[in-house]
């Protein structure tokens, strides 16, 4: 029992595990206040939460800095990027939906864009944390591993999107959600698809 409550024990590593997500969670939201940097933010995001799983890494908020910096420039042209795209498909889906096309091919044409975007998406500030490629070889390197671990894929995109939607199911949900993510949410969200993401992509990287 005594090692239990030891520094090096088991009490001690899940509480630092979840005050690193806190002060993670607290830079997320300090940094994403101007929306142009959330790209930069998942980067930095994903880069604290690979060495605090692979390397136990307690010093949160420099190498935090460190990476939103570093790459700042690539992260936030691919963020909007992603914006401008994902603003188009939102578009088009309200004009399906209101005019009630979901029955044709561009329908179908905007879901399979709508499944590779939310792919991109899921992978992409990941693999600008871990390699360092140009836009166009990043996304092509995406598509290819998506395709290859489909299942692992699914897994992430519903951790990603699942309380997102869960969030607009009751108006508890909503507020309970909001409380969460305001303290450890987004971080404990990011925390849990890191895992998965470390188990795809660590082949990669030898």
């Amino acid at each position: 029992m005594q090692d239990f409550f030891r520094v090096d024990g088991l009490f001690y590593r899940v509480l630092s595990k979840i005050w690193g997500l806190m002060v993670l969670n607290l830079l997320i939201l300090i940094s994403s206040l101007p929306i142009v940097t959330i790209g930069a933010v998942q980067t930095a995001s994903f880069t604290v939460l690979s060495k605090m799983i692979r390397e136990g890494e307690t010093k949160i908020i420099s190498i935090y800095w460190q990476s939103f910096k570093k790459n700042f420039k690539q992260s936030t042209i691919a963020w909007l990027i992603l914006v401008v795209v994902i603003y188009i498909l939102a578009v088009d889906w309200v004009y399906f939906i209101q005019f009630k096309q979901l029955g044709n091919w561009f329908a179908v044409g905007a879901l399979i864009a709508t499944i590779l975007i939310a792919n991109i998406w899921q992978f992409l500030f990941f693999y600008l944390s871990r390699f360092n490629d140009t836009l166009k070889k990043a996304l092509i390197n995406i598509v290819k591993i998506s395709f290859s671990h489909p299942l692992l894929s699914i897994i992430s995109l519903v951790i990603m999107f699942g309380p997102i939607l869960l969030m607009f199911l009751s108006s508890y949900l909503f507020v309970f959600s909001l409380f969460i993510s305001v303290f450890i949410g987004l971080s404990f969200n990011l925390f849990l698809r890191t895992y998965l993401l470390l188990a795809i992509f660590t082949k990669y990287e030898n």
